[in-house]
């Protein structure tokens, strides 16, 4: 069994779109890079992976856009871990315990994305500094935006609605051992 997509070790401009990648099973993703730089992910369906697109290892300045991850129900749509200058606009993730992860991330960007019907956390940001969430949406889930020992974020007109589907410790922002942080309109 392998990722779907995988690319690493490279500084080279790539393109990955148009897709429909599917099953991909634990602890595999969709679309898969590790210390990849200069990407575009854009307009792919992945459907029933166990992590829909996975970004790893300094694999920064790369755009993740309109793509549709749909039943990552055993683990996460989208995972950023130690990728720097990221940007995430217009992506749907539907039907996962976690929706789009942010880890030891910082300078992302999170714009316009949309989540349902997530388990656990919509938006997850970690460890990671001067992070951008703005217009982001969340419906039924978990809690809708959880802050964890991240510092100097902005979080600007984010909707969330019916954070309560699956825990009685749902909260629509959760903020935790963080500081500096800007809440404004949502």
């Amino acid at each position: 069994t392998a990722h779907g997509i995988r690319i690493e070790d490279t500084t080279k401009y790539f393109r990955i779109r148009n897709n429909r990648i599917e099953n991909a099973v634990n602890p595999l993703a969709g679309i898969y890079l590790d210390n990849a730089i200069n990407g575009i992910i854009d307009n792919n369906l992945l459907e029933n992976d166990y992590i829909g697109i996975h970004l790893r290892n300094q694999s920064e300045n790369n755009r993740i856009e309109n793509n549709t991850v749909d039943n990552s129900r055993d683990y996460m749509s989208i995972e950023i871990v130690e990728s720097n200058y990221t940007k995430l606009i217009n992506n749907t993730c539907d039907n996962a315990a976690y929706g789009i992860v942010i880890d030891t991330s910082n300078f992302v960007l999170l714009e316009n994305n949309k989540t349902r019907n997530i388990e656990y956390q919509s938006f997850t940001v970690q460890d990671s500094q001067q992070d951008n969430l703005k217009n982001n949406k969340s419906e039924n889930g978990g809690t809708g935006i959880r802050i964890q020992a991240a510092e100097n974020n902005i979080l600007f007109n984010n909707r969330l609605s019916n954070s309560t589907l699956f825990s009685n410790r749902s909260y629509g922002i959760w903020l935790n051992k963080s500081d500096n942080n800007i809440l404004e309109n949502n």
